[in-house]
């Protein structure tokens, strides 16, 4: 048996001399004086874990430990430790002292969780003295879920919820959350109160601990994690509860040195990247986040999409934060620059049907176009003559093979149509290869 901790009576327990009486010459009789029961210290215990000593004799399971009704109403028998050397188990009980009377319980023996009454009753059963719900057994804390199971604690405080059950709250003190060999003290919530005062104060037992980790505490790496009780219980959980610390995402590459005014798409490469990563583009004090998609499995590179940002010429940061809380490093972020391009605010018509050829127009605005190829008749030179790439009129053409080609902004109606839908200074769009109408006739694209 391992080593025995002692638990105290707070009044003592008295068992006086026996008081003699004669009857004749030679006949005795030992009568009992009635023991004095105070209280019992400590009165909660760990009733699965650990070698315990208690003051008592007999323990009546009369409560659970939420309060509710128990013991001797769904017919359970009490817990009875005989002094008597003549019955199994009475080498559990003994003196400490005149005043101290213990009884060693361990982990086989030790009674289930409930609320006790302690009963001590001297050898001749006529005399006895009880603690109403004098003693509280609890199991040992158990861990059922770790929300999340990944952080990173590199650059700012992070939060990590435990959930289960037994995790035992006495006045301010509380559970200790032990994180590999680190020490965390947690906020307990989602608790129910135990019957009467405990160790001093009231108690409770909570399902949800919320562990705040310090910047820097925990360097990467996987822990185990496990919850252990108040001092003077003794109780541990036992689960294999794993929380892994990361090390922060690093930024190789980016795809392309410029990104549209109006969005474009960004290809990043690197290490560490984690499913739910976000992409940060900052232009200054202005941020915009998107996230991130095709994330490889071996966190090496992730796309975004990204809208309208920042305005031609400026050069922004783009930044990759993983969900485990840390952004990419080292410093400085790789940057791009925006750029203006073509934004799509129409599409007409915006139903077709697959069967048919159809010319779709797509309008836009600030194309900047480039020839893609000499013209057989002549009309690229023109347009070269005329100083080369030209701004459309605000209008793209995208038509199917074979479609019939029409000049856009013929209609009346659709004149209205681009005149209610077109953002004033609108620009830049997808990276799409488009047809666009310059002023003179040829075949243009964006650049």
């Amino acid at each position: 048996m391992r080593s025995l901790r002692a638990l105290r009576f707070l009044a003592p327990v008295v068992l006086t001399p026996g008081i003699v009486a004669l009857s004749g010459a030679c006949a005795t009789e030992l009568v009992s004086p009635s023991p004095q029961v105070g209280a019992v210290a400590p009165n909660l215990i760990c009733a699965t874990q650990g070698d315990v000593v208690l003051p008592s004799v007999s323990l009546l399971r009369t409560a659970d430990v939420a309060g509710g009704p128990s013991g001797a109403t769904s017919g359970v028998d009490p817990i009875v430790v005989s002094g008597d050397p003549k019955i199994a188990g009475s080498e559990r009980l003994s003196w400490v002292s005149a005043e101290e009377l213990a009884v060693a319980f361990d982990p086989t023996s030790a009674p289930p969780p409930g609320v006790y009454d302690i009963t001590v009753t001297n050898p001749d059963g006529a005399r006895r003295a009880s603690i109403a719900g004098g003693l509280a057994a609890i199991a040992a804390p158990k861990i059922t879920s770790i929300d999340p199971t990944a952080l990173c604690t590199d650059q700012s405080d992070q939060t990590f919820v435990l959930r289960g059950e037994n995790f035992l709250k006495v006045g301010d003190d509380v559970v200790t959350v032990r994180v590999g060999e680190a020490t965390f003290t947690p906020k307990a919530t989602d608790c129910t109160a135990l019957p009467g005062e405990r160790l001093g104060g009231a108690a409770a037992l909570c399902k949800t601990l919320t562990i705040v980790v310090p910047k820097g505490a925990l360097a990467p790496g996987k822990y185990p994690v496990s919850v252990e009780d108040p001092s003077g219980v003794a109780c541990r959980s036992t689960e294999s509860i794993t929380l892994e610390v990361k090390a922060p995402p690093t930024v190789t590459a980016l795809g392309k040195p410029t990104v549209c005014e109006g969005g474009s798409a960004i290809s990043v490469r690197g290490t560490g990247f984690e499913k739910g990563a976000e992409v940060l583009v900052r232009c200054g004090a202005a941020e915009t986040k998107v996230s991130a998609t095709n994330v490889a499995a071996d966190g090496t590179s992730l796309d975004a999409k990204v809208g309208a940002i920042g305005k031609a010429g400026d050069v922004c940061e783009v930044v990759v934060r993983n969900p485990s809380g840390c952004e990419d490093r080292p410093l400085p972020h790789k940057t791009v620059t925006v750029t203006e391009g073509p934004f799509l605010y129409l599409v007409d018509p915006e139903v077709t049907y697959s069967g048919v050829d159809t010319g779709v127009q797509l309008f836009m605005t600030k194309v900047v176009a480039r020839r893609r190829s000499p013209s057989p008749r002549g009309r690229g030179e023109g347009a070269r003559a005329n100083g080369g790439p030209q701004p459309s009129e605000s209008t793209c053409h995208c038509r199917p093979e074979g479609a019939r080609r029409r000049r856009l902004g013929r209609d009346r109606r659709r004149r209205e149509r681009v005149r209610r839908h077109a953002p004033e200074g609108a620009c830049c769009g997808d990276d799409a290869d488009v047809d666009a109408r310059p002023p003179r006739p040829a075949v243009w694209e964006h650049p």
